[in-house]
């Protein structure tokens, strides 16, 4: 019998540990609540980057189930197996591939299943696949809580998929506004940078971010500005399979002195600090913590208009476009960088949207009061 002054077990089920959106909420809530009531454990269903898993600061145990592609009964008994022995308070499931192992967590007797969705299927970015629509609902009599982290999704949840608002909840992705704050100098990530006009990208190079159109419509700015050419520059953070196809992409469009694939990054303040603008191009996201990193560090924003990224910036502090629209996103760029000398209250409505609105201490406060 567990004792009632016992520290809550809170068991995070993942697809993969490593750098992204969602595993930086995870690995910063786990650093924030206090360690006297939480004792934590994470399950990668593949496996886990021990350079981002030194972030977390408390003890935690992980586990690497080394999943293969596709379906796999093996997964489901290792995953049962575990959560029977490792007596979770909690289970808390990120994202659709770990949605169904929530049936591992009601046969192995975990008092409490939660599951987030910090952003609809790569796949699927507008949620229409009937499947995966189907899977949610089938999965809900044994999901306690679904915790979505924008209202674009919570009312998806509500409405398309048919998830009973009792079962829902909204909790908005937050960051912590005293480590990423407005740089007192910019700092440079190469000397590409030097004396430039700085767009930086971060996140994975998969097709759901869509880079492919961040580098055509910047090199379409370069085509239609000579100014923009000589003074622009891209820095694009992240690696994932398309980084080759990218690279091509670049040295076709004969701009490798003005757009660099800067490849993985865990120093984010500095990455950040070498930034003019933060801009996403993305066909779908939920609230990316890279996005509200960036506006706590003061930076103005150019991205598309898609998931909850409308919910997090205003007319203020961002120029939105629609997603897939080469031109549109190539005249915002142009638009921005002609008023470089004067994006003052841009940097500052970032940073007070960021600290008022979007505080790491809240979404913690939020957290905590589901888990108890």
């Amino acid at each position: 019998m567990r004792k009632t002054n016992a520290k809550k077990h809170i068991v995070h089920l993942v697809y993969r540990l490593d750098i992204g959106g969602l595993e930086r909420v995870l690995v910063n809530s786990i650093n924030a609540l206090p360690a006297t009531e939480y004792q934590h454990s994470i399950i990668a269903l593949t496996d886990y980057s021990k350079e981002f898993s030194a972030l977390l600061e408390h003890e935690v145990s992980l586990h690497a189930l080394h999943k293969p592609e596709g379906h796999s009964w093996k997964i489901f008994y290792q995953v049962w197996r575990l959560l029977f022995r490792l007596r979770a308070d909690i289970v808390h499931s990120y994202n659709l591939p770990t949605l169904e192992y929530q049936l591992c967590s009601l046969l192995a007797g975990v008092p409490k299943r939660l599951h987030a969705e910090h952003g609809r299927d790569i796949y699927d970015p507008e949620g229409k696949n009937k499947k995966y629509r189907l899977l949610r609902q089938l999965m809900s009599p044994f999901v306690d809580k679904f915790i979505a982290v924008s209202d674009d999704l919570y009312q998806w949840l509500l409405k398309t998929v048919n998830i009973a608002p009792s079962k829902c909840c909204l909790i908005y992705n937050g960051v912590d506004t005293d480590k990423f704050s407005p740089a007192k100098q910019k700092s440079r990530l190469d000397e590409r940078q030097q004396d430039k006009f700085v767009f930086g990208c971060v996140g994975r190079l998969h097709a759901i971010k869509d880079h492919k159109l961040l580098i055509s419509a910047f090199t379409l700015a370069c085509q239609q500005s000579t100014e923009f050419k000589q003074q622009a520059q891209l820095s694009i953070v992240g690696d994932g399979p398309l980084k080759n196809e990218l690279q091509q992409q670049i040295e076709q469009a004969q701009l490798q002195q003005h757009i660099w694939l800067v490849g993985a990054r865990h120093d984010m303040q500095t990455v950040y600090h070498a930034f003019d603008v933060f801009v996403m191009s993305s066909k779908g996201e939920g609230v990316p913590m890279t996005m509200l990193e960036a506006m706590a560090c003061g930076l103005p924003v150019v991205s598309t208009h898609v998931g909850g990224i409308p919910e997090i910036t205003n007319e203020k502090n961002a120029i939105l476009v629609p997603p897939q629209d080469q031109q549109s996103l190539a005249c915002a760029l142009l638009e921005i960088f002609e008023q470089r000398e004067n994006l003052q209250h841009y940097k500052d409505e970032s940073r007070k949207l960021a600290v008022d609105e979007f505080s790491e201490i809240n979404m913690i406060r939020l957290y905590q009061a589901t888990y108890r």
